[in-house]
């Protein structure tokens, strides 16, 4: 997954979003390629792409969700 010369995987990239987000732990040997990226430009450009990447596919379902989802529609479910 990491040696000295080689950037983060996306696995790695994706449970640092899941933990910076409380959704999920970051592993024991995860804290050494961590480092890396705070000094790496390159893995900060992919996390930053995989982060907004996320984050817009989230306000996307949530933006359908409230759509679909009226307050006079959750109103007749409840009925």
């Amino acid at each position: 997954m990491f040696a000295a010369k080689r950037h983060i995987d996306n696995d790695l990239l994706i449970r640092r979003y899941l933990a910076d987000r409380g959704l999920a732990a970051l592993e024991a040997g995860d804290e050494g390629p961590l480092r890396h990226l705070a000094h790496c430009a390159a893995c900060e450009a992919r996390y930053a792409a995989l982060r907004t990447g996320f984050d817009d596919s989230r306000l996307a379902a949530i933006t359908d969700a409230d759509s679909a989802c009226t307050p006079e529609r959750m109103e007749h479910q409840r009925d």
